[in-house]
């Protein structure tokens, strides 16, 4: 988000400015933020209206912009109220009152465990304050009147804790925190990251979202109605207005070429099961793919009597160029099925070269985008395969729900399922026309809301710099694991051509309890085989219970990445050393890499 892109308000834009030229991995400092505060002066309570939400029930945070290091947050106040005497987790926070009088009362915990006021004061309108992570406050406006104040989150507030001035008895809250009246959001609780956490299993789902994210996913939950199902609406205005920024964003030049599906290995199963097989035919795959691509070929393979074959593999050399060449040669290639950045090790794949080969040979392409879409650079335009997968909740900052299905102009796929799609109802038969052949049943409206806010925060905050940044992290990690003796890395090893993602064997360690362990101690990881058992027996790790996988995301930093080090060197004598069961090999693989053990 740039501040000149914006409607905003002419006393907002310089602080944005000034907040999005910080470098990846500094906090905005509270002493340079003070002059730019300092110049709301002249602000109107008029011109606050449009910013601010009034409620009876007290006041309501507003987020205003938000951005990888900062949010801005307006509070508004009736005569009376208070905030909770709290700290601001792991975030520093400078203040200006722009409208009325507040009063700030400090504390801090006495040994005998009740809080001990230190210092009270009254903030007269236009006056400045500021606190740090650890600061435990109270803010309260007393006066007859109404009181505005700004708040700059430096990183964005995540979570507060709350205490009570008679016992010093603390507890974690959350300002967005789903009550727990239902049993999904009860097992789901537990898991929730939250203050000194480090959150590194961004190949499963990124964490945090962007903040507009959760903002557009509120708006179109509260929306009445159903798209294309609701008497007087228009499904064709928001719905293609979403799907035209969505296609802009992946180099599709015509944006009826997209459909949107409940997830990548829905596309997945659509690109594969839909085409129109015969006895015979033959795919080709890496030795890397997810289950949402190996399942689907090896389905197609029992129904259709399909022959399939898996690319040799080393690290550094994800899949064999002059093995698919030779097997292209051989004929009866319908399909070449690659994951464009493999889940387990990060390697990206030779996409470009894939799509030459195919091309001179008369067969398709089939790319999985599920870890690359958001994260690698993407156009349909320049990378031109038949068929693609995106999945919407990892590097597109999506909801999940919701995946991407390109499918390239003259590909024709059969269906995959039939019913209503809120358009030509008066018809029986189904369409053919794309994408209405595959959005069928109602749409996720909530998740291609939250879709569509990720990607334009995506255009805005620029994808390679965020891929910069991932990279950054993920060698800094590497190279302090290469300190220890006990680590054996998985990939090949040149991070210039692979994601934010590290894979790694402790050895002697079953993965399930290293990645138990961490998360004991606030490191949240993925362990196993990451739902792709043939990449695990590809790269030789299957006997061995998979790995431990880190994967980093655009709000990780890298003090986070030393805590994470830091926490590893404890587990010595912490974790014990034992091998896990021999897993059951998975067949028509060819031999995985020699391994130490």
């Amino acid at each position: 988000m740039t501040a000149s892109s914006r409607s905003l308000p002419s006393w907002l834009r310089p602080l944005l400015e000034y907040l999005e030229a910080i470098p990846p991995g500094r906090r905005a400092e509270i002493g340079e933020l003070s002059p730019l505060l300092g110049g709301l002066g002249g602000v109107r309570y008029e011109d606050l209206e449009r910013w601010a939400l009034f409620s009876d029930a007290g006041y309501q945070r507003v987020c205003l912009a938000e951005g990888e290091r900062f949010e801005l947050l307006l509070m508004c106040w009736k005569p009376g109220q208070q905030s909770p005497i709290h700290d601001h987790a792991r975030s520093s926070c400078g203040a200006r009152v722009v409208r009325g009088t507040a009063t700030e009362t400090r504390f801090r915990v006495t040994s005998s465990g009740p809080l001990m006021a230190t210092e009270s004061r009254h903030l007269p309108e236009g006056s400045i304050f500021a606190s740090r992570d650890a600061d435990i406050h109270l803010i309260a406006n007393y006066e007859a009147q109404n009181l505005c104040t700004l708040h700059v989150y430096s990183p964005p507030l995540r979570r507060m804790t709350q205490y009570r001035f008679d016992t010093g008895d603390r507890a974690e809250f959350v300002p967005d925190s789903v009550p727990a009246d239902s049993s999904l959001a009860d097992a789901l609780a537990p898991a929730r990251p939250g203050a000194g956490t480090v959150y590194l299993n961004n190949a499963a789902t990124t964490w945090p979202k962007p903040e507009r994210v959760y903002a557009a996913v509120n708006r179109a939950l509260r929306a009445a109605g159903s798209l294309g199902r609701t008497a007087g609406t228009n499904i064709e205005t928001p719905l293609e207005a979403a799907r035209g920024r969505i296609a802009s964003f992946l180099g599709v030049d015509d944006p009826r070429r997209i459909a949107f599906v409940p997830g990548c290995t829905y596309a997945c199963n659509i690109a594969i099961q839909a085409l129109d097989w015969k006895a015979g035919d033959r795919i080709l795959m890496s030795g890397l793919e997810h289950n949402a691509v190996s399942r689907p070929v090896r389905l197609v393979s029992e129904r259709h009597r399909v022959d399939f074959a898996c690319s040799p593999y080393k690290p550094g050399t994800p899949m064999d160029l002059d093995w698919v060449e030779d097997e292209l040669k051989r004929g009866k290639v319908k399909l070449v099925a690659a994951v464009m950045a493999s889940n387990v090790t990060g390697e990206l794949l030779p996409c470009r070269e894939l799509r030459e080969l195919t091309r001179r040979h008369g067969a398709m392409l089939m790319l999985d985008a599920a870890q690359a879409g958001g994260v690698l650079p993407l156009s349909m335009r320049e990378l031109q395969p038949d068929l693609c997968a995106l999945a919407g909740h990892k590097g597109l900052y999506g909801t999940t729900g919701v995946g991407i299905l390109y499918v390239a102009p003259g590909v024709e796929e059969g269906f995959f399922a039939v019913g209503g799609t809120g358009k030509d109802s008066g018809k029986v038969e189904m369409s053919r026309r794309m994408p209405d052949q595959f959005e069928v049943g109602t749409h996720n409206a909530m998740s291609m809301a939250g879709l569509e806010a990720g990607v334009a925060w995506l255009q805005e905050a620029g994808v390679e710099r965020i891929l910069a940044h991932e990279r950054s992290l993920a060698g800094r990690f590497v190279e302090g694991l290469k300190r220890r003796g006990d680590v054996h890395f998985y990939g090949g090893p040149d991070l210039g051509r692979r994601l934010g993602v590290v894979s790694v064997r402790f050895v002697g360690r079953d993965p399930k309890d290293v990645g138990g362990w961490l998360a004991e101690r606030g490191i949240v990881t993925r362990t196993g085989f990451h739902c792709a058992p043939l990449a695990h027996q590809t790269i030789g790790s299957h006997p061995f219970g998979g790995t431990v996988r880190f994967s980093f995301g655009w709000s990780n930093t890298e003090e986070e990445v030393d805590r994470a080090l830091a926490v590893m060197e404890e587990m010595e004598g912490a974790v014990p050393k034992r091998h896990p069961q021999p897993a059951a090999p998975v067949a028509d693989l060819p031999p995985a890499p020699d391994e130490e053990s």
